[in-house]
């Protein structure tokens, strides 16, 4: 969990939590729902506006998309079978196919 001041971060450790590096810092108001990796290269957090992927380990994260579509509902879930494949489950009974980090 990030103190209070780092809310709405993603932190990364190599040594197993004894020492953690902030790798993304959200704009105010934002924060993670979840994190799912596929492998241990290839992952993705969701926020409450945006869905972020990362394809070095954590080391670095860029957003990916914005989550927030009023036509298919908000994305509450999301899912990975391998790095090109997904799924988002949204507020308004949706399941969307979505592409992974191409």
């Amino acid at each position: 969990m990030a103190p209070p001041d780092k809310a709405g971060s993603v932190f990364y450790t190599q040594n197993g939590g004894r020492h953690w590096e902030l790798r993304a810092s959200l704009e105010k108001g934002l924060f993670v729902f979840d994190i799912f990796f596929a492998d241990t290269q290839h992952g993705w957090f969701l926020t409450n506006e945006e869905l972020w992927s990362t394809g070095d380990g954590g080391r670095t994260w860029a957003p990916k998309f914005r989550v927030g579509y009023a036509k298919f509902g908000v994305v509450r879930d999301f899912f990975f079978i391998d790095k090109n494949t997904g799924w988002l489950a949204t507020s308004a009974g949706f399941i969307l196919k979505c592409g992974g980090l191409n």
